[in-house]
């Protein structure tokens, strides 16, 4: 059956049983004109919309769902904000299968439900390409993090390393062979993970000056932490282990850790004077942090170090320009 075929009072009624959306807390849920909820303190909020003009062979519908998800909690790590609410808005095609339709929602909850965020409500519309956009509602830190504050002398960090991500969707995309490597970029790809604890986390600490996410490329996503009176010195390439053991030339595996994207890492800067308590503090979650420069006096420009500061030339995902 098409959506069509069902059509929209019965799919908002389906919606209503499929995301239950109540608990204490929650004063109105699905299926009325609008949700209300109780909140008290710093209220967090975040949209993010997902546009899909093109299918890629590997790429399910409960796949599209699920990354829509995680990029919205993604922004809520980079703030260190902790999610509770949420939205969903899906625009489809009329001749979309209620199959495809349910794999959507299906991978919509399935990202939610890692940080128990309960669906409290939306909206439904027709559209040549499908849109998935989620809002969320939640708690700010005491301190919330920005992308700007950065400082000269600032060390730059990430918190993990970069490219497989998407080098799983270069596989997907070029239908290259699958080895272990492949197998584990694809995973990697469909089913990323929003750095919300490590954010958190971050929040906590005073000498942490600015963060962001890594959905759009490593350069991109330092060169949004720059402000007019600072450079960025870029000294090291946080490249997975897995892809420079590979054998893959040097040149495809920086390219892919430094304009990729996909990654949903969290890029920050800090106060270096500090550097051995964010590595205690990361220490007692298990977790690192990798530095991959600093931040200086300058114009704005992001340099590599390697190259006697010659500045680096800006590539990833921008919207209206990519």
């Amino acid at each position: 059956m098409t959506l069509h075929d069902i059509g929209e009072k019965r799919l908002l009624l389906w919606l209503g049983k499929y995301f239950p959306g109540m608990e204490r807390g929650v004063i109105v849920s699905n299926t009325h004109d609008a949700a209300v909820v109780r909140v008290s303190g710093n209220v967090a909020i975040k949209t993010d919309t997902m546009v899909i003009t093109k299918s890629i062979p590997g790429i399910t519908p409960e796949h599209i769902g699920y990354k829509a998800g995680v990029a919205v909690l993604s922004d809520f790590a980079a703030i260190g904000a902790t999610p509770k609410y949420a939205t969903l808005s899906i625009s489809a095609p009329r001749k979309m299968t209620f199959s495809d339709f349910r794999l959507v929602c299906s991978g919509v909850r399935r990202s939610l439900a890692r940080a128990n965020v309960l669906v409290v409500g939306g909206d439904l519309s027709e559209a040549s390409d499908l849109s998935v956009s989620i809002s969320l509602i939640g708690k700010g830190s005491q301190r919330s993090m920005t992308r700007s504050g950065s400082k000269p002398g600032d060390l730059i960090a990430v918190s993990r390393p970069f490219g497989l991500e998407p080098y799983g969707l270069k596989v997907l995309a070029e239908r290259l062979p699958r080895g272990p490597l492949e197998r584990e970029a694809v995973r990697r790809f469909l089913f990323p993970k929003p750095e919300l604890t490590y954010g958190k986390l971050l929040s906590t600490l005073d000498f942490v000056h600015a963060c962001t996410d890594s959905s759009d490329g490593l350069l991109i996503s330092i060169d949004n932490l720059l402000n007019r009176s600072l450079d960025a010195s870029l000294e090291h390439l946080p490249a997975a282990g897995a892809l420079l053991k590979s054998g893959m030339d040097k040149e495809t595996v920086a390219s892919l850790v430094s304009s990729g994207g996909e990654e949903y890492v969290l890029v920050f800067s800090y106060d270096q004077r500090r550097d051995s308590e964010l590595v205690r503090a990361l220490r007692k979650v298990g977790r690192r942090r990798i530095v991959v420069g600093r931040f200086v006096n300058g114009r704005g420009i992001v340099r590599d170090a390697a190259r006697k500061g010659k500045p680096v030339d800006i590539r990833g995902w921008r919207q209206f320009e990519s």
